[in-house]
């Protein structure tokens, strides 16, 4: 009985120690992330801290160096880990260059390549980023092109299709060149075209300008960034913010061409709104030329602009509007983004509380909120437009004065 006890007491302390360095063993010993999900026994060759290359009728299409890899027992895989310094190549031209990945899988049949970085696990931990260097603009094309000629990307996936000479770039997509940096949440990229279609949470900003769009279009030879959809940017300096919105939007990586704005153009700065057809915007001056069917509103230093008083303006709406403020339409606007200063030209016309004053030109000084017209100044008065060497106009008091030589000029 006591040996039965023994024996019984023997065996049940040796599984509990069993049970106990299972335990242990399963919190202490290494493990793979999930993220890089494949079996052990999933093997025929092994490798550690070597150069692996792709190739097809004899051209290199890729070359990574990688701390470890593997491939599949169907030979279909090529898993490496801690990518550094790869190569993706069109026609023995690099495309893709110094890419680093935590995980990179290569599939022969395809001939696919699938870069990948680590997103976070836990909330203290950091994600691993993808980064390499585009080729999509011409000055990347020579050999003797410097990394600031490539576009510099980082994002958590990009997946290339040799065959179609394209790639998939998404997730938390970054892509800066010079001063300009895009991102989004999806880039398809044509290597052959070298045209970048851009989705998802666009947003481009450089130097203090920042946009946002539906989609946008990156042009590689020309440099030429093109936003469409809901176009809208902000211009920042100091305490004068410029707001923009229209249908479409184009730019250059050369910040000394001018971006050009079209379709439903509207702006919003400060004490005055605009409408027109189309826009240009200079960084170099940081002006905005406003032309086309030109109509702005001023308020006074108390009066907030609503950002639907420029829709209203379109409307019919705008005559009333126009008659609560002081409106002017011109054929051309020039708004300084630094000053808020802004120029008019061509037919101008302001209206102030049911009066009238033309002329050539007009120029407004948003310190002291008053529009000065010059050049064949007319005031109009009792149904007669009276002639002046010059006429200013008060938008804060509300008042429209005449000075130099007055006279009827015609009766209307």
């Amino acid at each position: 009985m006591d040996d039965h006890l023994a024996w019984k007491t023997i065996f049940v302390a040796t599984i509990f120690s069993l049970l106990i360095l299972a335990i242990a063993y399963f919190f202490i010993s290494p493990k793979d992330s999930t993220y890089f999900s494949q079996e052990r026994s999933d093997k025929i060759a092994e490798f550690r801290d070597t150069k692996i290359s792709g190739r097809k009728e004899g051209k290199k299409t890729w070359e990574f160096m990688a701390q470890e890899g593997y491939t599949s027992p169907n030979r279909e895989l090529t898993y490496l880990k801690n990518v550094s310094n790869g190569t993706i190549y069109i026609d023995e031209q690099p495309v893709v260059k110094k890419l680093a990945a935590p995980l990179l899988q290569a599939y022969s049949q395809t001939e696919v390549v699938e870069a990948l970085g680590q997103p976070k696990v836990e909330e203290k931990s950091k994600a691993l980023q993808l980064t390499a260097y585009l080729n999509l603009g011409r000055l990347a094309d020579p050999a003797t092109a410097t990394d600031n000629d490539w576009l510099r990307m980082s994002a958590d996936n990009l997946k290339y299709f040799p065959k179609e000479k394209r790639s998939e770039i998404k997730g938390n997509v970054t892509l800066i060149k010079n001063q300009s940096r895009i991102f989004a949440q999806t880039i398809l990229v044509d290597h052959t075209a070298k045209i970048a279609e851009i989705s998802d949470q666009v947003n481009f900003q450089r130097n203090e300008l920042f946009l946002t769009a539906k989609s946008m279009r990156y042009w590689g030879r020309e440099e030429k960034i093109e936003a469409i959809n809901k176009v809208v940017i902000k211009i920042k300096h100091q305490k004068i913010v410029t707001k923009i919105k229209a249908d479409l939007a184009s730019f250059f990586t050369d910040t000394t061409k001018d971006a050009s704005f079209s379709g439903n153009v509207e702006v919003v700065q400060g004490k005055k709104f605009a409408v027109a057809k189309t826009a240009l915007y200079s960084e170099r001056t940081d002006q905005l030329l406003l032309s086309g069917d030109v109509r702005a509103v001023f308020a006074k230093a108390a009066s907030l602009i609503k950002e639907d008083s420029a829709a209203k303006l379109r409307s019919s709406l705008g005559r009333k509007l126009a008659q609560e403020k002081t409106s002017l339409t011109a054929q051309e606007l020039m708004i300084s983004c630094q000053s808020g200063d802004a120029k008019a030209k061509g037919s101008v016309l302001v209206s102030q509380n049911g009066r009238e004053a033309k002329a050539d030109e007009a120029s407004y000084n948003d310190r002291t909120e008053e529009i000065l017209l010059t050049g064949n100044t007319f005031l109009k008065k009792n149904n007669e437009w009276i002639s002046a060497a010059k006429i200013i106009v008060s938008v804060k008091a509300e008042t429209l004065r005449a000075i130099g030589s007055v006279e009827a000029e015609f009766k209307l």
